[in-house]
């Protein structure tokens, strides 16, 4: 998962960590340039603090969604609310061997449940913030995640 704009370390829930993109993993590090462009600047890698990935952040609420259980006050769901009101972008996408699986397979949501509601049919989704001219926030959201389950 990775979260572009002002955001900050006391942001990200606990276990999630806050590492900037250009210190991530080297796969997220190549990307640091493309996720800038999509997503503005900065871009920084949300860690789970377990796997040197964001998996298990983002598997908690899958299984969470898919098992009907509570959401709410998951680490993955509540950045993803902070998110959504302060207007920073994120995307969340399976790594693979494909290197463009961060672009790939994407719901456009606008909002937390749209974006809860994807998780649970383990889609892609997206979450963009953008001003328009009366310079209001118009959230469009980027999220994406692609499941190769059983």
């Amino acid at each position: 998962m990775t979260v572009s704009g002002p955001i900050a370390e006391n942001d990200v829930p606990p276990p999630g960590r806050l590492v900037p993109a250009s210190k991530a993993q080297p796969y997220v590090a190549r990307l640091e340039a493309d996720l800038a462009k999509l997503d503005g600047s900065p871009v920084f890698f949300i860690d789970d603090g377990e796997t040197g990935t964001s998996e298990e952040l983002v598997m908690d609420a899958n299984e969470a969604a898919t098992e009907g259980k509570p959401l709410a006050e998951l680490p993955v769901v509540v950045l993803m609310e902070r998110c959504f009101r302060n207007g920073w972008n994120f995307r969340v996408w399976l790594a693979d061997n494909d290197p463009d699986a961060h672009v790939r397979r994407i719901d456009a949501v606008r909002d937390l449940k749209a974006a809860i509601a994807s998780i649970a049919r383990s889609r892609g989704v997206c979450w963009h913030a953008s001003y328009v001219q009366s310079h209001r926030a118009i959230a469009a959201c980027t999220l994406t995640m692609r499941w190769s389950g059983p």
